[in-house]
């Protein structure tokens, strides 16, 4: 089930549109050659999957380049998109987009949809700056997510020419240092790249560097693939089959 809404966001001050997939009833399920009964009342709230897109893009290049769709329903997790623009889902002038992506979207998502707002239901994940963007709400409060992916992670190339705060507040490195040190509980992080990107080495530091602060990660070093969407098709399904679910629907892998 695919969910757009357009609300007034206090954070933002406009009007925004928002998609939410929430897994539903299959064509199988009606027709019943599946064990599962068809209802549509969930069981329980879902986990969910808050999805960042790139640079250039929007929430569309999400849901139109790759299967979003149907791992949300074959793997039982919701997942929501929204569009940033270019501004790497940090503040800026007139916009909280720190505090939307952390505290009102999640108030939307878990308000009025079945889906869970416990720690352990929730990740972050993006490509190229939202791959930035996901690490850095991450590391910025670590208390909201059990787990963040970063796919092509533009992690030393964020725009900080009108984002509202110090240079240093933005730089991933010497965060990810500063939470290590304060013995934080930081959520599991899955990172990965393609080595013929362009940014493979914004890629690559990152995990030396969690690796060197003993962050627990998992690292996926790809041959092959550049900046694409094949490869963040393909990420995308890894990550979600990797996360580290507790939920009612753990295991639940469904025919879709």
């Amino acid at each position: 089930m695919k969910i757009n809404c357009n609300y007034i966001s206090k954070c933002l001050e406009r009007a925004v549109d928002v998609t939410l997939i929430i897994p539903s009833p299959s064509y199988p399920d009606a027709i019943g050659v599946t064990k599962d009964k068809y209802s549509l009342t969930p069981e329980a709230k879902y986990p969910v999957l808050y999805l960042l897109h790139g640079i250039g893009n929007n929430k569309e290049g999400w849901l139109g380049y790759t299967r979003a769709e149907l791992y949300a329903e074959e793997n039982n997790i919701a997942i929501v998109c929204i569009s940033a623009e270019n501004k790497f889902y940090t503040d800026r002038v007139g916009e909280k987009w720190e505090e939307f992506v952390r505290e009102e979207l999640p108030q939307l998502a878990c308000g009025y949809f079945p889906i869970s707002g416990r720690r352990e239901d929730t990740y972050i994940a993006g490509l190229s700056m939202g791959g930035y963007g996901a690490v850095f709400h991450a590391l910025s409060a670590p208390g909201k997510y059990a787990a963040c992916g970063s796919f092509s992670g533009a992690i030393e190339k964020v725009d900080l020419t009108q984002c509202i705060g110090s240079a240093e507040k933005y730089n991933i490195l010497s965060l990810l240092k500063r939470r290590a040190e304060e013995g934080a509980k930081l959520p599991l992080f899955y990172l990965s790249c393609g080595e013929n990107d362009f940014i493979y080495d914004n890629s690559v530091r990152l995990e030396q560097a969690m690796t060197n602060l003993g962050v627990a990660h998992r690292w996926e070093s790809v041959e092959g693939f550049t900046h694409e969407w094949r490869f963040w098709d393909m990420q995308l399904e890894r990550f979600i089959k990797w996360l580290p679910r507790t939920d009612y629907y753990k295991g639940k892998v469904r025919n879709v």
